[in-house]
């Protein structure tokens, strides 16, 4: 998912505080989707953006492709 490159370039640096709210969790065979929430305070800086100290907020939707494994 998206999230997960942006919590490994960093973010977990910019955002100590980060809360990830899972709304929800939906899985059929082959597939698993996700609707999350992360918020956290902008506390250092990400991607050249200095840090804000201003809470932030953003909604995540997300898919993937489950490999089965035997």
């Amino acid at each position: 998912m998206a999230s997960g490159h942006l919590f490994q370039c960093g973010a977990c640096q910019a955002f100590p505080d980060v809360r990830i709210v899972i709304h929800d969790l939906i899985q059929v065979p082959g597939r698993i989707a996700v609707r999350a929430e992360i918020s956290g305070t902008h506390q250092g800086e990400l991607f050249g953006i200095a840090p804000t100290g201003k809470q932030v907020s953003f909604r995540l939707h997300g898919q993937s492709l489950i490999a089965e494994t035997v």
